[in-house]
Formats: C-alpha cells, sequence, structure tokens
C-alpha cells in the first residue's frame, strides 16, 4: 500500500544544492529506494522530492526501471568500494595476520547505522518482476564481483579451494545481512556472522593440512 503523498517525508536536496536534474533524481531515488522499497516508491513522489519536471524525468530516464537500474549500479560501486577500503584498513592493522572473520567486523559497521535496511540487492531480487531483465541484471552483475572479489582474497590468504569457500563465505555473508535487518540485533548477528566464518576457516585449514574433515566442510558449502 503506498504512503499517501501527504504523509510522504520530503527526502530531497533542495534547488539551492545546485544539483543537476539527473542528479536529483538519483539522490532521491536513491534514498528512497532504499528506505521504502522498489514497488512502494512511486515516479511521481521521486519527481516531487526532486522537484524536477515530469518530461525532464523521461528526458533522462525512459522508464523506472531504468532508474532503477541506476541505483544499483551506483549502490554496487559504493558497496565493493566501501568493502575493498575497510578490508584493506583491517588487514593493514593486523599486519595481514587477519583472517575471513574480519569481513564480519566489516559488515557489523554497517549493521549499526542507523540508515542501515538491509542489503538493497537482495531486496531488489524478491520485488524486481521476473520480466525485468535490465534490473535482474545488475543483481547478477554485483553477485558476480563480489564473488570474484572473495575469491580473490582468500586466495590472498592462501586457501587452496578459494571459489568453492568464497561461495560459503557470501551465502554466511548474505545470511547474516537478512538477520540483522530482521531482527534488528546487529551485534548478535555480526558476533554470529563471525563466528560461522571462524569455523568454515578453521575447517578449510584442516582439509588443507589433509585432514579428514571434507564431509563437514562439504556440509556446510551445501548451505
Amino acid at each position: 500500500m503506498k504512503t499517501p503523498r501527504s504523509a510522504q517525508p520530503r527526502t530531497s536536496p533542495r534547488r539551492s544544492t545546485k544539483l543537476k536534474p539527473r542528479e536529483r533524481l538519483v539522490t532521491v531515488a536513491s534514498k528512497l529506494f532504499y528506505q521504502h522499497g522498489l514497488r512502494a516508491t512511486g515516479i511521481d513522489w521521486i519527481i516531487a522530492d526532486a522537484e524536477v519536471a515530469k518530461m525532464s524525468f523521461y528526458r533522462h530516464f525512459p522508464s523506472k526501471s531504468h532508474l532503477i537500474a541506476e541505483y544499483l549500479r551506483l549502490q554496487h560501486e559504493r558497496w565493493m568500494k566501501r568493502l575493498t577500503m575497510r578490508m584493506s584498513l583491517r588487514q593493514e592493522q593486523t599486519a595481514g595476520a587477519g583472517g575471513i572473520e574480519q569481513l564480519a567486523e566489516v559488515l557489523t559497521a554497517w549493521f549499526e547505522e542507523p540508515d542501515f535496511r538491509g542489503c538493497p540487492f537482495i531486496k531488489a531480487q524478491a520485488e524486481a518482476s521476473a520480466e525485468d531483465e535490465r534490473v535482474r541484471e545488475m543483481i547478477r552483475l554485483h553477485q558476480r564481483e563480489l564473488e570474484s572479489y572473495l575469491t580473490d582474497l582468500l586466495i590472498q590468504m592462501g586457501y587452496a579451494s578459494p571459489r568453492s569457500t568464497a561461495i560459503s563465505v557470501l551465502v554466511i555473508l548474505q545470511g547474516s545481512i537478512v538477520q540483522a535487518q530482521i531482527s534488528g540485533d546487529a551485534l548478535s548477528a555480526g558476533e554470529a556472522c563471525g563466528a560461522v566464518l571462524r569455523r568454515l576457516s578453521r575447517m578449510a585449514r584442516r582439509i588443507e593440512e589433509g585432514e579428514d574433515d571434507v564431509a563437514e566442510h562439504q556440509l556446510l558449502l551445501a548451505l
């Protein structure tokens, strides 16, 4: 059910910010899509808060789908930049001695932010229509590049099976994001994520050392 226009909070920068119409549309839409969802946020709401003419909207974005794809593209760039920078910082602080559980520390810091509303890509996957290939391709792109980053990270950490382990790590991260969003308990979700990542790391290391722990590891890979 859409929020009545009179009850909808204004989220946009004003014209005095000197942002161009396209920038205002993207800025406003990004906040509304993330806070209220793709379906609940209508074009009229975005146009009103961005203070642009409807003609201007369609000049820059032929459809709402095009705007959603741009929103997800920017979210992807920001998410990956944030993840890589914060992981690099933690690795520097630990002189490279930290393990994959540092990913949980990065996520926990995000969970604790006041505007945290979950993963924009998980939410978009739930809301995007089956025929909206433009939006779904952006979701798949994010998944591929995140998996690639995790694989490279695990290679640097010396894991013998980095790609399969990266898939397990990705499942754990996404599960903790959903748990943090649903429960509202950032600390517990982050701690649980760290505990599972440490367990995965220990099992992977034991397998590399030739210990007979393959069955348990494969079970975790199947999660």
